[in-house]
């Protein structure tokens, strides 16, 4: 994030620095650097990080160095990535949106007769595209529950987190947040 906002400083003073290439780019390479604002849903808390030696694999960034589960099994990598956890008999999912349209699989059954606590599910796109991101939990059609459940969603841009969030889950969709990649 300094490292942006050092370029767009540096970009409104004249200077041509603005157009080298950061780390990981090549000149010519159109590759999106910024990432909008993070605007979180009204329906939504923040979360306080509570900060761990080593990382607990509970779909959140439980030691805090920017990344969301890593080294757990089943946690992807990527330019964004987002962990989702909650509790009771509910068939809950992540839903990335990203710029180029393309939704993620619908969300896999399961989760109907196990009480266990966590539940969690992570999800991650590769590359960042420029445009308007979504993150929302959608509930799946697999369990005939439909009380509100509540869950934390985290998620983290670039190996830096930005968000993590607990919001209640009410109906067949609840928006976490949203961002422009520029």
């Amino acid at each position: 994030m300094k490292r942006i906002l050092l370029a767009l400083l540096l970009t409104a003073c004249g200077s041509d620095a603005a157009d080298t290439p950061s780390p990981g780019q090549t000149a010519g390479d159109e590759r999106p650097t910024a990432v909008g604002e993070i605007t979180a849903a009204d329906d939504t808390v923040a979360m306080e990080s509570v900060c761990f030696a080593d990382e607990r694999c509970d779909a959140l960034d439980s030691d805090c160095d920017g990344r969301i589960d890593e080294g757990c099994d089943g946690a992807p990598t990527g330019e964004l990535t987002a962990g989702l956890a909650w509790s009771g008999p509910a068939h809950l999912s992540l839903a990335i949106t990203p710029a180029d349209g393309v939704s993620p699989p619908s969300p896999t059954p399961g989760a109907c007769d196990d009480d266990s606590w966590p539940r969690i599910e992570r999800r991650a796109i590769e590359q960042l595209t420029r445009g308007e991101y979504t993150v929302a939990v959608v509930r799946g059609d697999g369990c005939e529950d439909t009380a509100a459940r509540r869950a934390s969603v985290a998620v983290s841009i670039r190996g830096e987190l930005v968000g993590t969030w607990t919001l209640d889950v009410e109906g067949d969709r609840a928006e976490v947040a949203r961002f422009t990649v520029d």
